[in-house]
Order: C-alpha cells, then sequence, then structure tokens
C-alpha cells in the first residue's frame, strides 16, 4: 500500500496574470444601479463591483441633462508651475 499524491498541473498552476477566459465557471454578486438611482444585487458573468446603466435623455429633467453634459465634457489639464527657488531666503528662517 502506497499512498500517492496526484499532483494537478495545468496552465493555472503558476500563472502570473489574471486567468483569462471568456466565460467564468460561476456568477458573481454585482450592485446594478438603475437611472432613478436605485441599487439590485444581480449574478453577473464576469468578477464586476458595480453595474451603472445610462440615463436616457429624452427622458431626463434639465437638471439632470446639464449634470451629464458636465460629466462628458472634458476636463482641464492642470498646468504645474516648477518653483525655481530663486526668492528664498535662508536668513528668514534663522530664528528656527
Amino acid at each position: 500500500m502506497f499512498l500517492t499524491t496526484v499532483r494537478h498541473l495545468n496552465a493555472n498552476r503558476c500563472v502570473v496574470t489574471k486567468i483569462k477566459r471568456t466565460t467564468f465557471a460561476r456568477l458573481h454578486p454585482t450592485q446594478v444601479v438603475l437611472p432613478d438611482g436605485s441599487t439590485i444585487t444581480v449574478k453577473y458573468a464576469e468578477p464586476r463591483h458595480l453595474i451603472r446603466f445610462p440615463i436616457k435623455l429624452e427622458e431626463a429633467t434639465e437638471e439632470e441633462k446639464k449634470k451629464i453634459q458636465l460629466l462628458r465634457r472634458p476636463k482641464q489639464k492642470m498646468v504645474h508651475v516648477e518653483d525655481k527657488g530663486a526668492k528664498f531666503d535662508p536668513r528668514k528662517y534663522i530664528k528656527f
């Protein structure tokens, strides 16, 4: 009577990145945000945290339309100006 252990070596045993598969074996609980803002929990094939449905612009109020347009507008990039340190006076910090 010899006890042998079976090693299941396959491509997923030592994977460095995620397992790339098109269909997952189980359904994952996922939060769904409906257009009116309510949330429900559904079972989804991919592991996701949140699914948000789009808002229909025909049915939205003027306030919601403005809010959506502000969110869709491209963001302004912040201009970063580097300080050269020309105005630094070390004598100002002698008292510390």
